[in-house]
This record gives structure tokens, sequence and C-alpha cells, in this order.
């Protein structure tokens, strides 16, 4: 826990750089000095990441700005950091052969030029201001980019006031409410990654500030400098994956005894995970003839065990546990250490788009727990989002036929299933509201898709 404190600091108070290299980087980008193209502009950041440090100014005609600006020696230090990592990766396998962690160095070459692009940042951030606004209107703002005053180093947007999304007492202060802002930024998250296959990937507490507006939360999403487009097909095995995990298998229909009853579909669990081209051979060596790479995937997504996803109880609360905080961390711990060799395994095998989707969902997970907020949660609001994509036809599986190609009847069982699917979800959550907040207050909630209810829509 000590180390995760102490990289707290990289997400907005890292080193900064010196007054004379920021006015160095803006004087290459635009031949002036900042004098001379904002009517003020603040010596002093007031946030500094890896990447860059952001200061605050005022345009010519008075309006607020941020100012974003490149840390000098980053292009020069970017292509030396990779080749050093590869060096020790090279290195490693001369000893360990079967040593894999290639995808982590493959990231680095790809992500890190396209976040160094502060243009490509600001295409980014209008997309997704555009894939957001229908859906959720003025509840997600992202910031505004001035086009003239921005360059491939400097980036100047809106100025936008909050607080950092983990200050769970300062949201109270707000007036808003911590579970009901963890649920609208993972229906956010959601509703961009199945619905439209673009995924944010650094969604860490640093880039969402929380705000109150109009008697309601309000978001802002910054850094849109590292973006991931998901093609139809991985979209369509991911949302497969998740929905597998709330279709209930009926025993009368599979005559299974009663203490072997399935609450997910296991075989589209698989099938969806085969197709995303996940394997372990660890996995297979530890449990010969058995082919549990699959399961290592759920688990990784939901952040559950296999067990509880699958043959523990005959309903969603099984998701639904009451374990302390130190509880899950340290059963996380043993089983991280437990499976690690199989999880390095599906993290080689997996499609590289999908290691970026892992990373948002932990982060949307972190961001619940730091709000107090109940981790099935994000379960949930993922599987409506998976189950409403694969139910309007957006997205099309590995080895599924086209709507035309199929039956009547199998398009319409099929189009049951996942309707079932997603009112058994959708009560599950009424279900969580009423323990949480009273039957009272849930149902007003529900009946007039206020408060926390309102973000699920």
């Amino acid at each position: 826990m000590d180390y995760v404190n102490t990289m707290k600091g990289c997400f907005d108070d890292a080193p900064t750089s010196t007054r004379q290299e920021i006015e160095k980087v803006i004087l290459e980008e635009f031949g002036k000095l900042p004098e001379d193209i904002f009517s003020s502009f603040d010596p002093e950041p007031i946030a500094s990441a890896s990447l860059a440090q952001v200061h605050r100014a005022k345009t010519i005609d008075g309006t607020e700005v941020a100012v974003k600006v490149q840390h000098s020696h980053l292009r020069r230090m970017a292509g030396t950091e990779t080749t050093i990592l590869q060096l020790i990766l090279d290195a490693i396998r001369v000893v360990h052969p079967e040593f894999g962690m290639q995808w982590l160095v493959d990231e680095m070459k790809e992500g890190i030029p396209k976040e160094l692009n502060f243009i490509e940042e600001a295409d980014n951030a209008d997309k997704t201001r555009e894939l957001l606004h229908e859906k959720f209107g003025d509840t997600v703002v992202i910031p505004r980019i001035y086009r003239d005053l921005s360059t491939s180093r400097v980036l100047t947007m809106s100025f936008e006031e909050g607080c950092k999304i983990s200050e769970a007492d300062e949201i109270k202060r707000q007036g808003n409410n911590p579970r009901e802002v963890a649920r609208l930024l993972s229906s956010a998250f959601s509703h961009l990654i199945f619905s439209h296959g673009f995924v944010h990937c650094d969604p860490h507490p640093g880039n969402v500030l929380v705000r109150r507006r109009n008697d309601k939360p309000q978001l802002v999403l910054l850094d849109h400098g590292l973006y991931r487009a998901l093609d139809e097909r991985l979209r369509g095995d991911l949302c497969e994956l998740w929905t597998g995990k709330f279709l209930l298998i009926q025993r009368r229909l599979k005559k299974l005894p009663k203490d072997l009853e399935s609450t997910a579909d296991s075989t589209k669990i698989k099938k969806a995970s085969e197709g995303l081209g996940i394997h372990s051979k660890w996995m297979d060596e530890k449990f010969p003839g058995k082919e549990l790479s699959h399961t290592l995937i759920a688990a990784m997504l939901t952040g559950k065990e296999w067990s509880t996803i699958v043959w523990n109880g005959d309903a969603l609360d099984r998701f639904d546990n009451n374990d302390t905080d130190e509880d899950h961390h340290l059963a996380l711990t043993n089983h991280v250490t437990e499976y690690l060799h199989g999880i390095l395994d599906v993290l080689e095998t997996c499609p590289r788009d999908l290691l970026l989707v892992l990373k948002t969902n932990d982060a949307l997970r972190s961001v619940t727990w730091s709000l107090g907020g109940l981790s099935v949660d994000t379960i949930l609001i993922t599987a409506l989002s998976c189950i409403r994509t694969l139910m309007n036809g957006e997205v099309r599986p590995t080895g599924t036929k086209n709507k035309i190609s199929k039956s009547w009847l199998s398009n319409t069982r099929e189009r049951w299933d996942l309707a079932m699917a997603y009112a058994r979800v959708r009560l599950f959550v009424f279900y969580t509201d009423v323990k949480t907040h009273g039957f009272v207050t849930a149902s007003l909630d529900w009946l007039f898709s206020r408060g926390v209810t309102a973000t699920l829509l």
C-alpha cells in the first residue's frame, strides 16, 4: 500500500518543468512568448503529470483557459526508454525464455507517440464530446478545445472547476451522492466502449473531476491523449463474454442437479474467450484436459472468483457480497499470486486492444471502491451496456450468423434470452438500491428516473 500511495502523485503532482523550459516550448511552437499570446499566464502549474503540466491563463478576450504544455525533454527521452525496456526484456528471456510481457513494450511503442501529439488529443476530445452528448447531455463535460491556441506540444482548453473523483468527502460536501457519481462514470465509459468501441485508456482519478450543476452531479473528463478504437468483432466477443455471466441456464432444461446448477452461461463465456484468442498454456498444464483459460479472463474482468461468477448461488446476489476492503484485497492478492503465470499468459495472448479495456475496467472498480460504492455496481452497469449493444444488433461476435441468415425462431429466442438477462440485471439493481436507500426512495428514483437510477438509463 505504501507503494500505491507514493505512486498516486504521478496522477497530477509529478516533478515540474521550470518557467524557462515552459517558455522555450511555447516559443518553439508559436514563435512567441506566453505573454504575447495570452492576456495573463500563471507560470506556476496547477497540476503536473509525467508528460505535461497545466497552467492557468486568460485569452486576449479575457476567457479563462487551461494550457497544457509538454515537458521539453520528453520527445528526446521517449524512444530511449522503450529501447531500454526492450533490452531488459530480451536479457530476461536469455535466462527465462518463457518470460512474456512483450505486450507492454508494444503498447508503449504505439501509445507514447500518440500521447505526445496534442493535436490527436484535441481530435479525441471533440469525438468523445460528440459520442457522449446524446445520452448524457450536460452531465458529462469534455473541455472545449481552442484550436488556434493549440499545437502538437501545447493544448489550450476551457478551464473547468471540480474536485478529483477520488475525493469522497468533497463530493459529499458538494451535495453529491458518491455512489451516484461512481455509477455515472461507469455508465459513461461503458457507453463509449461497447456502444461506440472508443476506449479512454487513462481514466485515473486525476483525469476525472466532479462538481454539482443543476441539482445533479456533473463529471468533467480530462486527458484525451490515448484512445483505442475497437473493431466490431472484438466488441461483439467482449459483449458475449460479459453477457454470458448473466444468462441463467435453466435447470429443468439442462437437467442439472441442483448442486451443480450454473447461474451463468459458461459455454458462451468460453466461446467468447476463444473468439478473442485467449489461451493459457500454464492453465492447461495445471488442469490437464479441462480447458479453463476462459475462467481467468472472466475473473480478471469482474474481479471475482470463477466460482462466484458461475457456481455460487442461484441469483445475481452472488456478485453482491459483504466483504470488507481488507478481505477483498487479501483474497485478490492471494489469487493473483497463485495464478500469476496464467494471468501473464492471458495478457500475452489476448488482443492488445483488450489490454486497455482491462486497464479501464480496473480503474473504474478502483474509483467505485474509493467512493465507498458497491463493486457490483460496475459489474452490473457494464453488463447492461453489453446486453443493450447485443440487443440493438450493433456488433456480431465471432462465429455468429447475421440476422438475415438466422431463422425467425433463432432470432426470437436470442432476443428473448437477452431481454430476460437485461430484466434480471435491472431488477437486481433495483434490489441493491432498496437495500441501500429503502423501498420508497428506490421506487421513486425508478419511477421518475432520478438520482442514482438516472445514470443507468
